[in-house]
């Protein structure tokens, strides 16, 4: 998506928080007087609220129609400008504008990567064995199919929604693992990379206990995706790349 960027959802199925930062050293930080007040906006269906994404502006935080289809989508808390807490079954997208009482992909954020940092805090402590809490970029503003799901525009390298698109999983992870996948959009297997060595519960480099911070590095040919841990000052990272992820997925 050189032109115009991907979509960036997120998506649990047990308690999480992702937060977008000004600075990345912990969970919330800012106080509300250092954040634009149209932040506190009164959403409405599917409009649950906005965030500040530094380096972009206003992001519009827009609930899902269904995780499935026939599915109830769960809840999602937006709070101090900066931090996205979605519940069990919880998904929301990221929007530029959001469009009260329907869908449409005009909607959803269309942010340029390439060559480009992505961080963000996350606090995954409650996300136990089974549950995935997970960070993805789909291109869903280019999407003209509303699929399945709440007709949505909801599209991945799964079809879960009946709509196949390439897929940048930064974060697919609970309080025991974490992995970072690329995927084309005829490939749901995808090319991945785990972190096995260094993370977990009661860790002594990143003690999944307590929130930590992610720094997601896309190169500038789309071809590989770089992630980086870090919390009190221990860092680990993982590269993943696929050659057939630049020129499909974001051009």
């Amino acid at each position: 998506r050189s032109g115009t960027g991907a979509t960036t959802t997120t998506s649990t199925t047990k308690t999480t928080t992702v937060t977008s930062t000004h600075t990345i050293r912990t969970v919330t930080t800012t106080g509300t007087s250092d954040l634009p007040t149209s932040c506190s906006d009164t959403p409405g269906w599917p409009c649950l609220g906005k965030i500040h994404l530094k380096g972009h502006g206003l992001i519009h935080i827009i609930s899902a129609g269904e995780n499935q289809p026939n599915s109830e989508i769960g809840a999602t808390g937006i709070s101090h400008c900066n931090q996205v807490s979605p519940y069990k079954q919880g998904r929301v997208y990221f929007g530029e504008s959001c469009s009260r009482g329907t869908w449409s992909n005009s909607d959803y954020t269309a942010i340029n990567f390439l060559g480009k940092i992505l961080r963000f805090s996350v606090d995954l402590s409650k996300a136990q064995c089974g549950c995935v809490a997970a960070l993805y970029l789909v291109n869903m503003r280019q999407n003209t199919d509303p699929g399945l799901c709440g007709r949505d525009y909801y599209c991945d390298a799964s079809r879960i929604c009946g709509v196949a698109c390439a897929e940048v999983d930064l974060m697919e992870a609970n309080r025991n693992m974490y992995k970072v996948t690329l995927h084309n959009s005829s490939d749901k297997d995808g090319r991945r990379a785990a972190f096995d060595i260094k993370y977990g519960p009661g860790n002594k480099c990143i003690n999944t206990e307590k929130a930590f911070n992610v720094r997601s590095s896309i190169s500038y040919d789309g071809s590989s995706v770089t992630v980086n841990l870090e919390q009190g000052g221990c860092t680990i990272e993982e590269t993943v790349t696929y050659s057939e992820m630049s020129v499909p997925f974001w051009a």
